[in-house]
């Protein structure tokens, strides 16, 4: 978003190349059926890690 003088003047919606950025950071590990707990857990951790 670009400000000009107190008011909007340009909306950018970035939704599609950050979620390129998540799925890359995260991987394709993504667990399959029949994965344990913990291999589960530690998909979760780094697909909704802070960390960049």
């Amino acid at each position: 978003m670009e400000l000009e003088a107190g008011r909007i003047s340009r909306v950018t919606d970035c939704s599609k190349p950050m979620a390129d950025i998540r799925s890359r950071i995260a991987g394709t590990d993504e667990p399959g059926p029949g994965s344990s707990h913990e291999d589960i857990e530690a998909w979760v951790e780094r697909a909704f890690s802070r960390k960049y």
